[in-house]
């Protein structure tokens, strides 16, 4: 059983992810709330909620919510921080090369040739060459990413490439403002949805809980 976050809009958490009703999705998979990710930063003046996973509501009235109204959480405040973090990362990972640059994985995926059909053993032997290379073993030695990148690690780390400007406006792009690849939104799970697309289609007194739940 593993876990994952999920986007749920509504005023009314229980009937969608119950803590001993566990909810079935269209996919037939089963969600069990833990709790809710507070990474919501609410308005100054603002309240939300941290919600446990027997779902009892804890206010908070400053920082960061897992749960609060659409129109109390800080996007513009969470965007300077991407493109903070976006910065950041990119220095760091540019300071540890030193000028040094790498190869690209789609570069040495072309001195690989792919059977008619896919071969995983040909796909990781190209990963495999990319990986030694030693300054990206110094970049990624030093966890330049945080852990939710790991799954595409060589296509953020090829991104470094790219001139600080370049790098930073695709990561504000691109960067969901919630970290959740799914959604509960009136009654319907939606998996691997648009996350800034779906916020700016909600009404602004829309309650957004950010749940982590077990499937």
């Amino acid at each position: 059983m593993g876990s994952i976050s999920i986007l749920v809009i509504g005023d009314d958490l229980r009937p969608q992810l119950r803590r001993h009703e566990s909810t079935e999705t269209e996919q037939g998979e089963f969600l069990l709330f833990i709790g809710t990710c507070e990474d919501l930063l609410l308005k100054l003046g603002c309240t939300g909620w941290a919600i446990d996973r027997l779902g009892e509501a804890t206010a908070v009235t400053e920082g960061y919510a897992g749960s609060a109204r659409l129109s109390d959480i800080d996007f513009d405040a969470m965007r300077r921080a991407n493109i903070f973090e976006s910065g950041k990362r990119w220095d760091i990972a540019h300071n540890i090369s030193r000028g040094e640059s790498w190869i690209p994985l789609v570069e040495i995926r072309n001195k690989y040739q792919q059977t008619i059909i896919y071969n995983k053993e040909i796909e990781d032997s190209a990963k495999l060459e990319w990986r030694a290379q030693s300054v990206l073993q110094r970049i990624e030695q030093a966890r330049v990413f945080p852990s939710h990148y790991f799954f595409e690690l060589q296509s953020f780390m090829d991104r470094l490439l790219l001139p600080r400007d370049v790098y930073v406006e695709y990561f504000l792009n691109s960067t969901p403002l919630i970290a959740a690849i799914d959604a509960i939104c009136d009654g319907k799970y939606l998996r691997n949805v648009d996350v800034n697309a779906m916020l700016a289609r909600l009404d602004a007194s829309s309650l957004l809980t950010h749940a982590c739940v077990k499937v």
